[in-house]
């Protein structure tokens, strides 16, 4: 009897990890934004450009605009009464 109820448990908690999917990294940074308004969101979108995290982001009219490595996308919206504006700060030229 011992023997049986050993060999069950060990099939219940080897089953049961078969089932367990290993977070991608691209879930990882997803759950970095969960939660986060728009202005807290465009402080991590710096961050992660400054450490070239593989994350491209922009800001138009409407959201905060995320593309994962697993070409996932997140959007996060701007408040109505609110808008971003980014500046360049261009020494000796522009754009090329």
């Amino acid at each position: 009897m011992r023997n049986v109820l050993l060999i069950s448990l060990l099939v219940l908690f080897t089953g049961t990890g078969m089932y367990c999917e290993k977070q991608s990294e691209s879930d990882l940074l997803r759950l970095k934004l969960k939660g986060l308004d728009a202005e807290k969101a465009i402080a991590v979108a710096n961050e992660w450009a400054k450490a070239q995290v593989s994350v491209v982001s922009f800001v138009d009219v409407k959201s905060v605009n995320f593309e994962f490595p697993d070409k996932s996308k997140l959007s996060i919206p701007l408040p109505s009464d609110r808008f971003y504006v980014a500046v360049a700060p261009y020494l000796n030229t522009t754009h090329t």
